[in-house]
């Protein structure tokens, strides 16, 4: 009789498998049921979770509300060095808070110029129909912006230093005032099983952070002091599915805000909530 092709072939099935060993019979295969459990954290009351949650299996973010309480001028993006050749130098320096637009940021930077090289002697303004930022100096000028995204002299349309003879320049690019573009939300939940997979680069080879879980946009058009609800309906929220090489247990969490830079995100007192989706074994 022909040999049998499953003779030599073991057939591999999923689910709970009886086998005979010896004078016992022998489950394999078993695996404990699954559940999908909603868990809201307020970051107003601290890292711990109301109760321990077990048997976790991944994680990921069903969405967020975050008060618009942030600054987008900080100590890291207010200044930039003006020397005139001959005249002083000055290190313009705005004040750190919210501004609305471009135009209160040009509004600033000329007080600051006035109040150092007099009224007209170094001007900023946008261009009406391209919206770039022309200086105008009735004497020669150098100017250090740097050229770190978000920096002033970035929002401001300049992509490198520059000198200015006695008449006028205009920026290389539009002056665009949309900072921070997204938020970043990291997630710590105290474990070294998570293989995390939200890879966010900054700079040359740089990532923003290791805990990274979820990336969410900052609507246009939205007034300071309101809330930003991202979530993935409204397509203002992007998370990754954090799965554990093990199951865990999450007695807490610590949640955090960085921008595109890396920059931690200061709300000025205010929380974020947090809704997560977790899979877990009964």
């Amino acid at each position: 009789m022909s040999k049998s092709y499953y003779n030599d072939i073991s057939l591999k099935t999923f689910g709970p498998v009886i086998q005979e060993q010896g004078s016992h019979m022998v489950m394999t295969g078993v695996q404990k049921p699954l559940i999908e459990r909603i868990v809201s954290v307020d970051t107003a009351y601290g890292s711990n979770v109301s109760e321990k949650i077990t048997g976790v299996k991944q994680m990921e973010v069903d969405s967020v509300s975050v008060p618009y309480t942030f600054y987008n001028i900080t100590s890291k993006n207010n200044t930039f060095t003006v020397v005139k050749q001959g005249g002083a130098t000055l290190v313009l320096t705005l004040a750190v808070g919210y501004y609305a637009g471009v135009a209160d940021v040009v509004s600033a930077v000329n007080t600051a110029l006035a109040s150092t090289y007099g009224v007209g002697a170094v001007v900023f303004s946008i261009e009406s129909v391209t919206k770039k930022t022309v200086i105008t100096c009735t004497a020669n000028y150098s100017f250090t912006f740097g050229d770190a995204v978000g920096s002033l002299g970035y929002v401001l349309g300049f992509r490198s230093d520059l000198s200015v003879p006695g008449s006028s320049f205009v920026s290389s690019a539009v002056a665009y005032f949309m900072f921070p573009r997204h938020l970043y939300l990291t997630a710590n939940e105290w474990s070294s099983q998570s293989a995390n997979n939200f890879t966010a680069p900054t700079g040359v080879g740089g990532v923003l952070h290791k805990n990274i879980i979820a990336r969410i946009a900052v609507p246009n058009g939205l007034s300071y002091g309101g809330i930003i609800n991202a979530s993935y309906s409204n397509g203002l929220l992007v998370s990754d599915v954090r799965k554990y090489l093990e199951k865990i247990n999450v007695l807490r969490l610590e949640f955090g805000l960085v921008d595109e830079t890396g920059e931690n995100i200061g709300l000025n007192g205010a929380d974020i909530v947090v809704n997560l989706r977790l899979l877990c074994e009964q």
